[in-house]
This record gives structure tokens, C-alpha cells and sequence, in this order.
């Protein structure tokens, strides 16, 4: 019998893409460090010693994808942005070999944001049989997760001052910072974490939606009680329960032959009332991608399940 991990998937270009472009980054994010000439010798080695365990940290994470892996790639991401914009502006490396250095670190970044990545990452954690979808990131929680990013990078920066300041006072400055920051930037990754596992699980004989962001407890429900999943586009009606967080573009609607009980919801839907005194819908939607609705599809027809089927033929 065909189980959801066996229906044929493609690793996406963009994976192989971001792959690539973090395993080259000694090559292309490197030498922008190591023409900084103006700057500190002390300064230039902890950043040296520091990207490379950046760098080691993420080829791990590529090659055994997780979803902790992924607060890894994401925020690794931005500090190789940040850093690249640091060299621009203040390295004296001739101007291209800068310009190259900012502009891997900024292709970096915007590979390991893309969708498929996160999808990727979080697949990882599945169990044998299984197949699971990363839901895109909810647009309700942004600034959280803005604030979230800069912490960690704040820390960061606060910890390196701490180690190559020449002046006294600024050294113990900064290592006072380092202990306050560091903490909270262990708190915000854990927060970006589970906001990475979010995702839409198929088992052999069950699916369940996991959403630690505004779901105490997943969703689990076997899958002959599902009638269809279907994708769809604009606002979720009435009588759908909008599990999206505010995310945009295409959704996946989950119907049920009845209604679903969601247990103790951490943040309550946007499409519901506080005074609503219970959640429980036959329909609900998701931020997942329309390759989930696929797969469910073609796992029910091998399983012999009723579904629609229209998207099996979706472009």
C-alpha cells in the first residue's frame, strides 16, 4: 500500500540552489572578510572563527534537514546578510570582491526563506510513512518574528565587541549587554522555532494539523472521516475555521463528515469571535501549499478512500 512518504517528490531547484550557495560561502562570503585590512586583527579572527561555525552549523542542517535546523539556516541567513553590508560599508577589500561578498550573503538569505526550504526542513521530522507540509508564516505574528530575528543578531554583535574592544570600559560594556541578550536570544530562536513547526502531517491512517502557534494540541483525525481537501484563494467563508494566521495567497480547505472539535486554542482564529464559547467546524483552512492537497489525493486513491480527486488534475 502507497503511504504519503512514497508518492514521488522532487527536491525543489531552490533547495538545490540554497544548498549550493551556503556550501560555496568560503568562497564567495570569505574573502570580503579577509580583505578588511582596516579592521582590528582580533576583530577579523572571532568573525572568522565565528562564520565558520555558522558555515559547519548549516552544511549539518542541509544535510540532515529538521525543523530546529531551520531557526539555524534563517537567522544564519540574516547575520551573513548583516555581515555583508558591514564589509560594503566599512571593509577596504577592493569594491568587487565587497559588492560579491554583500550579495552572497543577501542570495543566502533570500534562498533560505523560500517556502520549499521550510517545507524541506520540516519534512525531515517525519516518521516513516508520514509526509509533512510547512504552513507559511503567519503575517499576524511578523513583528514578533522581527523582533525574534534582531535579538539573536543584537547578542551576537554585543558578544563580539565583548571579545576584540580595546577600551576597558567598553569590553565590560558590552559583556554586560552579552549576558542580558544572550538569554533572550535563546528565548526568541525557540519562539521562531516553534513557529517553524508548524505543518500539516499525513500518516497511513490518519492526518493531523500542528500549528504550536495557535493550537495547544493537534488536530488529529483519521482519514476516513475526511470528504476532501480542496484548494482555494481569497477570504475562507463563514463556515470555515481560518487557520492561516493571517498568512496570504493560495490555502488549503480540510472538510470533514462532521464537525472537529479544536482543542484549548492558544490564539483564537481571526474569523472568530471571543464570545464563540467553543471551536468546532467541518471545514477548516490552512496556510499549506497546494502540493499537500496533491499528495493527500493520491494517497487516498491508492487507500481507497473517498475524496473528490479535483485535484488531481490541478495545474
Amino acid at each position: 500500500m502507497r503511504t504519503a512518504d512514497t508518492v514521488a517528490i522532487r527536491p525543489s531547484p531552490v533547495w538545490v540552489l540554497a544548498a549550493i550557495a551556503w556550501v560555496a560561502l568560503p568562497f564567495t562570503f570569505g574573502p570580503g572578510l579577509e580583505g578588511s585590512d582596516s579592521w582590528p586583527r582580533a576583530l577579523v579572527t572571532v568573525c572568522e572563527v565565528l562564520l565558520g561555525i555558522l558555515w559547519l552549523a548549516g552544511v549539518v542542517a542541509w544535510v540532515i534537514p529538521r525543523p530546529v535546523h531551520l531557526v539555524t539556516l534563517r537567522l544564519g541567513g540574516l547575520l551573513l546578510l548583516e555581515g555583508g553590508l558591514a564589509i560594503l560599508a566599512f571593509g577596504s577589500a577592493p569594491a568587487p570582491v565587497r559588492a560579491g561578498a554583500a550579495a552572497a550573503g543577501a542570495y543566502t538569505f533570500g534562498l533560505c526563506l523560500a517556502v520549499s526550504v521550510g517545507d524541506r526542513m520540516v519534512d525531515g521530522a517525519s516518521y516513516p510513512g508520514e509526509r509533512r507540509f510547512a504552513f507559511r508564516a503567519p503575517l499576524e505574528a511578523a513583528p514578533g518574528i522581527a523582533v525574534a530575528c534582531l535579538v539573536p543578531s543584537a547578542s551576537l554583535c554585543a558578544l563580539v565587541l565583548a571579545l576584540t574592544a580595546e577600551s576597558p570600559a567598553l569590553r565590560w560594556s558590552a559583556a554586560a549587554v552579552t549576558v542580558v541578550l544572550v538569554p533572550a536570544a535563546w528565548f526568541t530562536s525557540r519562539q521562531l522555532h516553534m513557529l517553524g513547526k508548524r505543518c500539516l502531517v499525513f500518516a497511513p491512517r490518519a492526518m493531523a494539523i500542528v500549528d504550536p502557534y495557535l493550537l495547544s494540541d493537534p488536530i488529529a483525525v483519521p482519514l476516513p472521516r475526511i470528504v476532501d481537501v480542496t484548494a482555494a484563494r481569497g477570504s475562507p467563508a463563514d463556515t470555515v475555521l481560518d487557520l492561516r494566521a493571517g498568512a496570504r495567497g493560495r490555502w488549503v480547505q480540510i472538510l470533514w463528515d462532521q464537525e472537529v472539535d479544536v482543542p484549548d486554542p492558544r490564539r483564537l482564529p481571526a474569523n472568530v469571535s471571543r464570545t464563540r464559547p467553543a471551536l468546532a467546524s467541518r471545514a477548516i483552512g490552512v496556510a499549506a501549499p497546494l502540493s499537500a492537497a496533491r499528495i493527500f489525493v493520491s494517497v487516498c486513491a491508492e487507500m481507497e478512500l473517498p475524496t473528490e480527486g479535483s485535484l488531481l488534475d490541478a495545474p
